[in-house]
């Protein structure tokens, strides 16, 4: 699988668990009483940090 691919499905899937899967707000619940731009800082930042840990691990190894 390509890891780019791989890296947006981990995001499109943290986005869907956030917005439809969690219904009882079990496992996002701490989010529940952040405002809208928070929450938007928070999932931007996570796919920053994601895509930065994509190109720091692409980079190979050389001597």
């Amino acid at each position: 699988m390509n890891p780019t691919l791989a890296l947006v499905l981990i995001f499109v899937f943290v986005i869907a668990d956030f917005l439809w899967l969690d219904q009882d707000s079990k496992r996002w619940g701490w989010l529940k009483n952040w405002p809208k731009p928070a929450k938007i800082v928070f999932f931007s930042s996570f796919g920053i940090i994601l895509f930065a840990f994509y190109v720091v691990v692409s980079f190979p190894l050389t001597r």
